[in-house]
């Protein structure tokens, strides 16, 4: 009905007629819907009223300056204080029990975010892959690009090949990337999907420890940019690692407290989108230290 012929819509609206018109369990909570038909998909349930979000903007902000200022240990501290403030958050945005299809309001119902098939944090997950896949891409289009510009890049003999920390790096990656999928099916039983996510967090601590190595059989990266390229993109990699790592502890320590179950496992299934790719990111930044050189050099 147009909006001129419903003058009593306002009033209707404030006497609790609409969508979600009352308190359940003193959450706040709003609306997810389909983005083509404006069907009601899930109900996504809010952080109450806390300064969190504000603490966490100062804590990030503070890391940043703290890096462009080099001041690298305050910027640690800075870190630890971010990742303390994201777990405090944690305990709001999820369930200990399944609560199935709840009432909306006329007539509706539609299940927690918790529950549904494409949760907000699934996207938020993916929209920051994308993000991170664009600097990444920058970065390794940078060396490509000196690669063909620049006269006697690389610089003959430069990296030297080293089989223990790149079967190290490998086996890391896969797996973390085959464990960190297993864990993710809504069929997995905490059991199960715990030890899983120990064998991703075990292939992670691999990978780092692999790159680490890598790093070590570089030469110094203040002698030429090639090896200073080589370096970050490496460490690139391990940093990305050491978040997964960190994924599948957090996923572990929700497993244990109930937080996940055979419905309600979304957290996993953001895991699940990091471990694979990382893997991915490590596979190319192998490519393109040791398996591009090859190419180009022959």
């Amino acid at each position: 009905m147009p909006l001129a012929e419903n003058n009593d819509l306002g009033n209707r609206l404030a006497a609790g007629g609409g969508y979600l018109g009352f308190a359940r369990n003193s959450w706040l909570e709003t609306l997810g819907v389909d983005a083509m038909s404006g069907r009601i998909e899930q109900i996504i349930r809010l952080p109450n009223r806390t300064f969190l979000p504000l603490i966490s903007a100062l804590v990030t902000g503070a890391f940043f300056l703290s890096v462009l200022f080099k001041l690298y240990m305050l910027a640690l501290v800075a870190l630890a204080a971010l990742a303390v403030t994201f777990l405090i958050w944690t305990p709001a945005s999820g369930e200990r029990s399944d609560r199935g299809a709840l009432p909306v309001g006329n007539g509706a119902t539609a299940v927690l975010h918790s529950e549904a098939a494409h949760p907000p944090s699934l996207w938020a997950m993916a929209l920051l892959i994308a993000a991170d896949a664009t600097a990444f891409t920058s970065l390794t289009f940078g060396i490509l690009f000196l690669w063909v510009v620049a006269p006697n890049w690389p610089p003959p003999a430069f990296v030297t090949w080293s089989a223990m920390p790149v079967l190290l790096t490998i086996s890391g990656l896969t797996l973390s990337m085959i464990s960190g999928q297993m864990a993710a099916p809504r069929a997995a039983v905490s059991r199960d999907r715990e030890i899983a996510l120990l064998a991703t967090a075990a292939g992670h601590l691999l990978t780092v420890i692999g790159c680490a190595a890598i790093t070590l059989t570089l030469p110094d990266v203040t002698r030429h940019a090639y090896a200073a390229a080589m370096f970050i993109i490496v460490i690139y990699a391990a940093i990305h690692a050491a978040i997964g790592a960190l994924l599948a502890g957090f996923g572990i320590w929700r497993s244990r407290t109930d937080y996940i179950s055979q419905i309600r496992s979304v957290d996993l299934r953001i895991g699940s989108l990091w471990h694979g790719y990382t893997a991915v990111i490590g596979a190319i930044t192998l490519l393109v230290v040791y398996g591009l050189p090859r190419v180009m050099g022959s």
